[in-house]
């Protein structure tokens, strides 16, 4: 603005005549100029903009499964480190709090009302299904999205809430189910199969589950063995099954429960097809079982996790070995957990640079109809989500591996019988 031309076409008022006057006539003129240009430099640079936006992980970061909680808070982690590095989302960086909660509701709970306090727009992680079922209504009051990374009982996605802020990556047990029924039955040929479950919530809906899809496969009236949460000696169950005559081995248990599974078979010199649940590997399985007594075991994953030429896994290892100094970050059991807290992180971003916001209404509704395709760790990401369908898994995203002298391939197919 040129104040000297604008001074000729100003009609000064008697009271101004004097040069003195005049100039504070013009300074009257020029201040509330300069207060609204200061005020909308003041509003486009709100300490809002420069706030981190926050995502937590409620998770075990000690116990039995402390490694799925350690391996998607890493993850999640190498993500913030890359969307930090590129000047964040909407100009703000991704802030990642962490909460240690393992097979306690109401831990779960005061850890999800310290997060809403800290101001999360979103939570990842968990695989206690109880815990997180006790949390939902705490993180929908507030308005958090959910993030489930590792949990597979279906009634964390159906839930009732309207608008529904939960999300899963990880696969469903009916598909679960159903993949671990056709390859025991169809793959392994099995005539006789046997399951040992744990006796909890999740066990009797993965015992229905099960029944169900190895019913669609001709084997109506499965052996079935229960065994108590946390019980360190399952020789008895396992011994049962094998005098039972069971010559397929279906286990659904979390880690610890599976390596005193696969220990009884290794010790009761049973040389039988073991087929895990994917919950089976969460914790350190490995360690706990033994190199020897998990050989041959199969396991669902991730179809994914064996496209070695995936440039996005390939720069994800090496940041993996730069942050936490691994030489071999895919040798780990919990590699599936990096890649969940990872591609979680991700998607979220996504959401919130559609939406342009960070609210999390808004981010639920542009999750819901995500329009870019993002090249994920565990899978190529094409409208993942949607009003009805919550899961970004499907069975086709899956595959059988198996343990071989302690790492995962993916699994050769067996002869059929008499071959």
């Amino acid at each position: 603005m040129n104040l000297g031309r604008l001074q000729w076409n100003i009609q000064w008022p008697l009271c101004c005549m004097t040069c003195h006057s005049r100039a504070n006539c013009l300074l009257l003129l020029v201040l509330p100029l300069i207060f609204l240009l200061t005020s909308c430099n003041t509003l486009s640079s709100s300490p809002d903009a420069q706030k981190p936006i926050k995502i937590g992980i409620i998770a075990p970061f000690t116990g039995p499964l402390a490694a799925s909680g350690e391996s998607t808070w890493r993850g999640m982690l190498l993500a913030a480190d890359e969307i930090n590095a590129k000047g964040g989302v909407l100009g703000r960086p991704i802030e990642i709090l962490m909460r240690n909660v393992g097979d306690d509701s109401a831990a779960g709970e005061q850890a999800a009302t310290e997060l809403a306090a800290e101001g999360v727009l979103a939570i990842l992680g968990g695989i206690y299904d109880t815990v997180i079922l006790d949390y939902l209504d705490e993180l929908h009051a507030h308005n958090i999205l959910y993030v489930n990374t590792w949990a597979t009982i279906p009634t964390i996605l159906k839930n009732g809430y309207d608008p529904n802020l939960t999300f899963c990556l990880a696969a469903a047990d009916k598909d679960v189910m159903l993949l671990i029924a056709e390859f025991t039955v169809e793959t392994l040929h099995a005539q006789k199969p046997a399951i040992l479950v744990e006796d909890s919530a999740w066990g009797d809906s993965a015992l229905t589950g099960l029944g169900d899809m190895l019913a669609q496969f001709g084997v109506t009236a499965p052996l079935v063995q229960r065994f108590a949460v946390g019980e360190p000696d399952i020789v008895n169950e396992v011994d049962r099954l094998r005098q039972a005559g069971a010559d397929a081995l279906i286990m659904v248990a979390r880690s610890d429960e599976a390596a005193a599974i696969v220990r009884s078979t290794e010790a009761l010199g049973w040389k039988v097809p073991v087929v895990g649940h994917p919950t089976s590997k969460a914790g350190n399985f490995t360690e706990r079982a033994g190199v020897t007594a998990i050989n041959g075991v199969y396991i669902l994953q991730p179809k994914a996790l064996f496209e070695y030429s995936n440039p996005a896994q390939t720069a994800l290892i090496e940041a993996y070995r730069t942050r936490f100094g691994a030489a071999d970050p895919q040798a780990t059991a919990n590699w599936e957990g990096v890649a969940r807290g990872y591609d979680g992180v991700q998607l979220l971003a996504l959401g919130i640079e559609q939406a342009q916001s960070a609210d999390a209404l808004a981010v639920v509704q542009a999750l819901e109809g995500l329009k870019t395709k993002y090249r994920g760790i565990l899978k190529e990401y094409s409208a993942p989500f949607t009003r009805e369908s919550r899961n970004a898994f499907t069975p086709s995203d899956y595959t059988m591996a198996q343990w071989q002298q302690g790492k995962l391939i993916l699994a050769p197919l067996p002869n059929a019988p008499g071959q």
